[in-house]
């Protein structure tokens, strides 16, 4: 057994004996069934963190489509130990055929765990090409020992929002497309107004995901490693000049400070974007969930329009560039019926997007359409909301005369050595700087030392 993931089981305060089934399972979910249902029929049996009402859908869709196949969805327990939970579950072998991902760095742990089964020969069988099916930065990603262990179907792919009211008021100009970062700064610099609570930020970016924003999109994949994963990679320069970019912006006024976030409930992605959406700032970084979802939420009722650009650029006719995340399915290694569960994974992750993709507002992850019919839907679901325009939507996201490069987010890798705690250093450090606690060199120099002493520990 894998002495990290152990740890990570143990660390959640899990006794040793439920690892081997033998412990309480009383407060994990019932794993009972497995094989056939009483008519005969093959079950899958598939584990996700959405909540049952968001899941009967594509639940019911499914199991309509298929006369041979009976899928049996179960939410993943949300409690901030659930994968140590789903850990548990399954290195103790409980019945389950499918599950969703976390990171790369628990794909790469259970696979070394034996927990997952590799999916190229089933690719195989079905006459698909990953790669071709799921883009060149997915393939690189999923990829481990030379297999592909899960299958993405949403992508998150990221676009700056702005209410064009707060413009309109400052006398400032919409963004248009090949903006750099400079004039991202200019602008927010603009568009703030007001004093104390009133006042209205150009952006409320979360600190410890934002910082990194810049760093990420001119290093690319593996940006927080040495080439050989050796050795964190925090001394480039690109992690200092990201750091001091958003630390200028919250001390020139621009952006939000960190010290009123807490005040504002404002930890939580959904509260930030409320926060927007009731004028409290100007301009925010999103994938699309937060514009066409949470914006037509009755909690989020506007007057204003939200304009959609895509991301700057570092200097003018620079590639653009989207930071680019997805959301995956994984075939468990002691599923009883893995053809079975690969059908579904293949409904699911490429076949029936409107119902199994469209419905999280999120983009699908397969490289084209079925039907017609099927695109129609996701793109009104997806790209559609009053306020917004869908042409501007669609073209900041997916368009491909925009030739948009995606680059893998700073945590989506293909070395995860230490990653885990890699990114709580991370956190730690870079809290102190936005609570001026630390000036942004001393963070950096010390989340490098700190990063590097992870990494020889882990290997």
């Amino acid at each position: 057994m894998n002495k990290k993931l152990l740890s990570m089981i143990l660390a959640g305060g899990i006794a040793a004996g439920m690892i081997t089934g033998c412990g309480d399972f009383s407060d994990a979910p019932d794993t009972s069934g497995g094989g056939k249902t009483a008519d005969g029929k093959t079950e899958v049996i598939f584990y996700h963190w959405t909540p049952v009402p968001e899941m009967e859908l594509m639940e019911k869709t499914f199991n309509e489509t298929h006369d041979d196949i009976h899928l049996t969805y179960k939410p993943i327990p949300d409690s901030p130990d659930a994968m140590i939970k789903m850990n548990t579950m399954l290195m103790a072998n409980e019945p389950m055929d499918v599950t969703s991902q976390w990171s790369t760095d628990h794909l790469q742990l259970r696979v070394e765990n034996n927990l997952l089964e590799g999916l190229d020969q089933y690719f195989e069988k079905n006459d698909l090409d990953y790669e071709e099916v799921f883009g060149a930065a997915a393939s690189e990603i999923t990829t481990v020992n030379g297999d592909h262990y899960s299958m993405p179907y949403a992508n998150k792919m990221f676009a700056v929002m702005y209410n064009k009211s707060i413009f309109d008021e400052a006398g400032v100009d919409y963004p248009q497309e090949g903006w750099t970062w400079d004039e991202f700064d200019e602008i927010a610099k603009k568009v703030s107004s007001g004093e104390g609570v009133n006042r209205v930020y150009g952006t409320c970016f979360m600190p410890k995901e934002a910082w990194y924003y810049r760093a990420g999109l001119k290093l690319g994949l593996n940006a927080m490693y040495k080439e050989d994963g050796s050795a964190s990679n925090f001394d480039d320069p690109a992690f200092l000049e990201s750091l001091q970019w958003l630390y200028d912006l919250q001390e020139a006024g621009a952006q939000k400070p960190f010290n009123e976030f807490a005040e504002a409930s404002l930890d939580a992605q959904a509260n930030r974007i409320a926060l927007f959406y009731q004028g409290g700032y100007a301009m925010d970084i999103v994938a699309t969930y937060p514009v066409s979802n949470w914006g037509s939420l009755p909690d989020n009722a506007h007057d204003f329009e939200v304009g959609v650009v895509t991301l700057p650029v570092e200097k003018k006719g620079d590639p653009l560039q989207t930071m680019y995340e997805f959301s995956d399915l994984s075939m468990v290694a002691n599923s009883k019926n893995k053809d079975a569960a690969f059908e579904f994974m293949k409904w699911y992750c490429i076949e029936r997007p409107d119902v199994c993709v469209a419905e999280k507002y999120m983009q699908p992850t397969a490289s084209y359409f079925p039907t017609e019919e099927i695109e129609k839907t996701c793109i009104d679901k997806i790209y559609s909301c009053d306020g917004v325009s869908t042409e501007e939507m669609l073209h900041a996201y997916t368009s491909p005369e925009s030739e948009i490069a995606r680059v893998p987010g700073l945590k989506f890798t293909t070395i995860a050595t230490a990653q885990s705690e890699i990114v709580g250093e991370m956190d730690k450090q870079i809290e102190q700087v936005f609570f001026n606690e630390k000036t942004p060199e001393e963070a950096i120099n010390d989340l490098k030392a700190n990063a590097d002493e992870l990494i020889a520990k882990a290997k």
